[in-house]
């Protein structure tokens, strides 16, 4: 007959038995853990590298044109995409590592997490100065066909030697010559600053302007003051005339656009578009205030035209105004 001694003590030992059982079960819940997070660290740290030679590769594409310039930015934009996706699994991750374990005291593999967090912030500064860098390459792009057609363009009429035969004639060219002279200083104002290419474009462009304003001298003692104020005010009210164009093609594009569809960063892309027309359409007024101002040699018609330039300017920035707060 079994005593009671025997069975407390049969039942001390099941217990035991249990506890054990679930201490070992434990433990291998956390190995199994630990070893589930450096595998995912591991993960990590592989996607993250190849994101780093990705990006390097991207980096170093040569912009030639304004459509390569449009694709490595939007290889940028894919690149900080997957960088932001990748974030949150960094967070979860540094969360888990962060969360003590009761018997598990060091991981399978190293895992730094705080280092592969500092590398993905490094990725995305680097993103962030290749997108600056190629913003200033962009507009020297897009500036550099039309600084090439001028140029030609300039150089044939500087170098047409036949003198004007009549005051008609003298006047035609000069005022092809003063439309060259605005538009090489539309484009020497949209060169960027702080790159080698810019600076090497400023000083051509200044250049062109010294030689054009040498000839410009020359015709306008040929032909008079008066005709020469003229001229240069039929080639200013021309250059500012294609501006408005340009202006309204550009607000015709974006009342035409969906608004009710547009993102966050699309509005701001708008506004700050309005704000470029503002500021653009404040220095086309500021140049026919000029002409004005200084519009003694002047007929009475190119006066009344300038005036009524300087009203639709102003109507103009206006409706902009009332566009930029829709």
């Amino acid at each position: 007959m079994i005593g009671p001694n025997l069975i407390n003590h049969i039942f001390e030992q099941i217990l035991i038995l249990q506890y054990f059982q679930e201490l070992q079960a434990k433990i291998t819940a956390e190995i199994d853990a630990a070893t589930a997070l450096s595998t995912k660290y591991q993960q990590l740290l592989s996607q993250i590298d190849d994101i780093d030679r990705q990006l390097n590769d991207v980096i170093n594409i040569p912009i030639n044109t304004v459509d390569e310039a449009e694709n490595k930015r939007s290889q940028l934009e894919a690149i900080r995409a997957n960088l932001n996706q990748l974030r949150s699994a960094l967070d979860h991750l540094q969360e888990s590592i962060d969360r003590p374990l009761e018997f598990v005291v060091s991981h399978p593999s190293p895992v730094d997490v705080d280092g592969l967090i500092g590398h993905h912030r490094h990725l995305l500064d680097t993103i962030e100065q290749a997108e600056s860098e190629l913003q200033l390459r962009s507009r020297i792009v897009a500036l550099e066909p039309e600084m090439s057609r001028l140029s030609i363009q300039l150089q044939e009429q500087l170098n047409d030697t036949d003198q004007p035969a009549t005051i008609d004639d003298h006047q035609r060219k000069l005022e092809e010559l003063e439309l060259r002279k605005h538009q090489l200083e539309d484009i020497l104002k949209n060169i960027p600053e702080g790159t080698e290419e810019g600076e090497r474009m400023r000083e051509k462009c200044k250049w062109q302007l010294s030689q054009l304003g040498e000839w410009l001298k020359k015709i306008g003692n040929a032909i008079g003051d008066k005709l020469a104020a003229l001229a240069a005010f039929n080639a200013k009210k021309k250059n500012i005339d294609q501006h408005i164009a340009h202006i309204r093609d550009k607000a015709t594009d974006y009342d035409d656009d969906d608004s009710s569809h547009r993102t966050t960063e699309q509005w701001a892309s708008a506004l700050n578009e309005r704000n470029a027309t503002g500021r653009q359409l404040a220095e086309l007024l500021n140049g026919d205030d000029e002409m004005l101002a200084h519009g003694d040699d002047l007929p009475d018609d190119a006066r009344t035209q300038a005036h009524q330039l300087s009203q639709l300017l102003l109507d103009l920035i206006q409706a902009n105004e009332v566009c930029s707060c829709c």
